[in-house]
């Protein structure tokens, strides 16, 4: 789907794996899943955010990803640090939109991109750059 949308996209598949991957690139998003293997992703925007206060981690907009719907898990992320949430499963213009809100270019239903360029991460918590 985000490939779709003209984004560059590197997959992680845990929260230790994304707080190693803010360290060795700079994502124009990170698109963070809640509920991970090893460290969830609370703990992981945690670390990612200690290391851009501490160490020269550029700032990447997070945005949560979460299976509850309620605007309950949208405060406790907003209140752990990431800019935005959106409630699984996620469609493509909701994506869309989103990359908008954040002022990342995507590709439009025609295959038109718009600018900048896009880029963001998977569904589990993964990021990406831009190419």
């Amino acid at each position: 789907m985000l490939r779709k949308l003209g984004c560059q996209v590197d997959l992680v598949s845990s929260g230790q794996e994304a707080v190693a991957a803010a360290t060795r690139q700079t994502c124009d998003l990170v698109l963070m899943d809640i509920q991970m293997p090893d460290m969830d992703g609370y703990e992981a925007n945690r670390q990612i955010r200690h290391l851009q206060t501490t160490h020269s981690v550029a700032h990447m907009p997070i945005i949560a990803l979460t299976a509850n719907a309620v605007q309950g898990d949208r405060n406790l992320c907003i209140a752990a640090g990431m800019d935005d949430c959106l409630s699984k499963p996620v469609g493509m213009e909701v994506l869309r939109a989103m990359f908008v809100r954040w002022q990342l270019g995507v590709a439009d239903r025609a295959g038109t991109r718009t600018s900048p360029a896009c880029t963001g991460t998977d569904s589990r918590c993964a990021a990406s750059r831009t190419r």
